[in-house]
């Protein structure tokens, strides 16, 4: 079940909150039984971190200017330290 649905931009159709709390709790409680059989994702580095964001000057909302950097990160301590290596 969906319980906002995005209508544009900035803009969404939600549903009221005495319909969305018992969905998300359904979901949620059969999110915590399936813990037990999840395992963490452990990625092997290096690997190669591509970020794409809106630059400081869009040219307008319809045709935005992007910023992309790739990055090499060592470990997952770079990514929170921002030390990645260029």
């Amino acid at each position: 079940d969906i319980v906002k649905k995005g209508i544009s931009r900035e803009a969404a159709v939600l549903m009221p909150p005495a319909e969305t709390r018992p969905l998300l709790t359904e979901v949620a409680k059969a999110a915590a039984a399936g813990l037990a059989r999840r395992r963490p994702f452990k990625p092997t580095f290096p690997i190669q971190l591509r970020e794409r964001r809106l630059g400081p000057n869009p040219a307008s909302l319809d045709t935005p200017w992007f910023v992309e950097r790739v990055s090499e990160v060592r470990s997952a301590l770079d990514i929170i330290r921002g030390s990645t290596k260029d």
